[in-house]
């Protein structure tokens, strides 16, 4: 009589992680590996902290929120469905981090001789710069930047600008000439833009309020315009800014729109952003 011998082979599938699944020994880090969601958010995981570490202005504190997190919320799971909805969970906060600080640093800036303004999009932070001395040299400079921490990086050929970032503006130190030209230095302080009053570029009649006025507080608000009187009177009279960023003392927009308790007062800057200019001298 035959005797047959049946040998099973079971294979184990192990997927991807943050980690070195083949030195796996925790039963947490076990369920990751052979678990293709898992290790998939176990990635997605690393990729968001890694990003928010170089975003957070106290990195320090989020490297030890993470290992107590790791520690003290993910391992205490006893089942790989815990470790998802915890890895989740984890992500959508390190994500927050991440564009909280994003919307911090994004806007329009001024500097005196100098507009700056930095954007955010598909995980790109880009900026455009332009620089107008009082001699009337022009410069111009745009692309992205590598952001670390509290600084970004924007480097190319005879080009490195450094940016520093704090509230409400950024300093920027260049080195090499940027192509700007002779004497045309990006080297400054730039403040919000919700700390002054209009673009660098003067308004044209049926610009809107709001497309060159970036400030939220009615204080700067009435600080830069004040209600018409005589031919104006239903008007807006703002101070405009000239190309140099300083502010001026000779060019002024006259902005028209609806409001019925006007009475000789500057209405809400709430409803005065709807009005549009309908001359400029």
């Amino acid at each position: 009589m035959k005797k047959v011998f049946l040998i099973i082979i079971v294979i184990s599938t192990l997927y991807s992680a943050s980690f070195d699944c083949k030195k796996a020994s925790t039963f947490i880090e076990k369920g990751i590996c052979s678990d293709s969601e898992a290790s998939s958010l176990d990635e997605e995981l690393s990729i968001y902290y890694k990003d928010a570490l170089t975003k957070s202005s106290t990195p320090k504190k989020l490297k030890l929120e993470q290992r107590v997190w790791l520690k003290k919320v993910r391992n205490k799971c006893n089942n790989i469905e815990c470790v998802k909805n915890r890895t989740s969970k984890r992500i959508d906060e390190l994500a927050n981090i991440s564009n909280s600080y994003i919307s911090n640093i994004t806007g329009k800036y001024a500097s005196n001789n100098g507009d700056l303004e930095i954007a955010y999009s598909e995980g790109m932070l880009f900026f455009e710069l332009l620089i107008v001395t009082n001699k009337a040299r022009i410069g111009q400079v745009d692309g992205e930047l590598t952001l670390k921490g509290n600084s970004a990086i924007y480097k190319k050929k005879n080009c490195s600008l450094k940016f520093l970032f704090s509230k409400k503006k950024v300093s920027i130190i260049q080195k090499g000439t940027c192509d700007m030209g002779l004497n045309v230095t990006a080297t400054g302080i730039y403040k919000s833009m919700t700390e002054a009053n209009a673009k660098l570029v003067i308004g044209k009649i049926g610009d809107t309020l709001s497309s060159l006025f970036y400030a939220k507080s009615e204080a700067i608000y009435k600080k830069y315009c004040s209600a018409g009187v005589e031919e104006n009177a239903g008007n807006i009279i703002c101070e405009a800014r000239k190309k140099t960023g300083k502010d001026s003392g000779n060019i002024f927009h006259i902005f028209s729109g609806e409001y019925n308790n006007f009475d000789g007062k500057l209405p809400p800057l709430s409803i005065a952003k709807k009005f549009k200019i309908i001359s400029t001298n």
